[in-house]
């Protein structure tokens, strides 16, 4: 390969990677970040997770690190009360209304699972 098709191809690649990677970023928490929650209708503590992309739904999601009772492992951006995430060691709150506003009206009505 010459070098122009080698700045082509890269080029392609990293507009790949911002692509997909988009909704996540824009909202300011990146797919896999740690996160503690409050949730509706999930006991009244902190649950911990991580922030997930669901890639059938497209639906920003937080899959908890242990099984809830009732069996739910993730929840819907529309069920969290109160959101943080881990930065050098400390919590920092997220504020969910506008990351949840970015999302598709499909994922803002989601359910837990």
């Amino acid at each position: 390969m010459n070098r122009r098709t080698m700045k082509t191809a890269r080029l392609c690649a990293a507009t790949a990677v911002v692509a997909f990677s988009a909704p996540l970023f824009a909202q300011g928490v990146a797919d896999g970040t740690k996160v503690r929650i409050l949730a509706t209708g999930l006991g009244g503590g902190w649950l911990d997770g991580k922030v997930q992309m669901n890639k059938s739904s497209g639906c920003t999601m937080v899959v908890l690190d242990k099984k809830q009772p009732g069996g739910y492992t993730m929840v819907a951006l529309n069920s969290v009360g109160k959101m943080e995430r881990q930065e050098k060691g400390a919590w920092v709150e997220v504020a969910v209304k506008p990351l949840l506003a970015k999302e598709k009206k499909e994922c803002r009505e989601a359910a837990n699972d």
